[in-house]
């Protein structure tokens, strides 16, 4: 566990140092630290269920042969649980592939419809915040529940390796009683009973994380109370022209036409770029493009959309803003 949170950690203040913490890396983030913690759960299961199951000394039919019927069998038992564990295990590396795959490709998805149009993205700030926290509930599910079944395979899997003998033996004072099974009937169909029991339990720890994740992990459209037919297209005539003044300019000449841009996109004044307000303009950008609109407008403030000018003023790099010297 602590592996994956130094990885989690490398890959934040990488990103958060090169001022590449954009929502899609958040996403991207996630999923890899979701996979690898998903993978190691089941590598821990898989390992503890071999190192309880397998002796070279103990459990062998030899010596728990020529008991009781169901005595006799005692190796079967052990093996039924021994797939179950394993069969966890399997089902956990490939779901951890399958929804890593399933965000992956729905990001890519949208980076590439995102990119037919103009200034769409492909996720928000809040679709990142969102993303990662299923996939991180997903992976504590995967963990608690991968965490227990590893540490209780000693008690319910290596239990078979030790009960080897003796098992038509009642040892009971009053043989008149009326037992009709030996206790190794008992016994064995009280610890399956317990052994099941504990499998499903973890098993359904396991599998309630990755629903909730798959089921939650949707990007959503903006809104249909936003009234994208009525944009005015007049309030947006200046843009284009401030947009393509930009790149020749300097960077303290970047924040300013990008204060009018924000100006003139913060349609209720309120000092923060919502997604209608955003889906507004794109409506404008794109030619009246609505599906386009919808699906691919973000959210900003003044600050977040000015970081765009460090990669659109030709010799920003030349112009430091003391504001953004980070390791200062």
């Amino acid at each position: 566990m602590y592996f994956n949170v130094a990885v989690a950690n490398v890959f934040v203040l990488t990103a958060w140092a090169s001022g590449a913490f954009e929502p899609v890396f958040i996403i991207y983030a996630a999923v890899l630290v979701a996979m690898i913690s998903n993978i190691t759960a089941s590598a821990y299961v898989a390992t503890k269920t071999v190192d309880a199951t397998i002796s070279v000394s103990e459990g062998f039919a030899f010596v728990y042969r020529n008991s009781t019927r169901l005595g006799n069998m005692l190796g079967l038992w052990e093996l039924i649980a021994f797939f179950m564990f394993m069969g966890w295990s399997m089902f956990v590396t490939l779901a951890a592939f399958d929804s890593g795959s399933y965000v992956v490709d729905m990001l890519g998805a949208r980076e590439l419809a995102a990119s037919k149009g103009k200034f769409g993205g492909a996720a928000t700030m809040v679709d990142a915040i969102k993303f990662f926290a299923l996939l991180m509930v997903q992976t504590i599910a995967v963990w608690i529940a991968g965490a227990s079944l590893g540490d209780n395979a000693d008690e319910l899997l290596d239990f078979f390796n030790h009960y080897d003998d003796n098992t038509a033996t009642v040892d009971k004072e009053d043989a008149s009683r009326p037992y009709d099974q030996v206790p190794s009937e008992f016994d064995l169909l009280f610890h399956a009973i317990t052994t099941a029991g504990a499998w499903v339990l973890y098993t359904f720890i396991m599998f309630a994380g990755y629903y909730f994740a798959f089921y939650f992990a949707k990007f959503y459209p903006v809104s249909e109370t936003c009234d994208l037919d009525g944009f005015e297209a007049s309030k947006y005539s200046g843009i284009n022209a401030a947009l393509e003044s930009i790149p020749n300019g300097s960077l303290a000449e970047c924040k300013a036409q990008m204060k009018t841009i924000f100006d003139a996109l913060d349609l209720n004044n309120d000092k923060v770029l919502d997604r209608c307000e955003d889906a507004k303009f794109l409506m404008f950008a794109n030619n009246g493009d609505k599906e386009y609109a919808m699906n691919y407008a973000g959210e900003a403030n003044l600050p977040g959309l000015q970081k765009y000018c460090h990669s659109m003023v030709i010799d920003a790099f030349d112009q430091p803003d003391e504001g953004d010297q980070f390791w200062t």
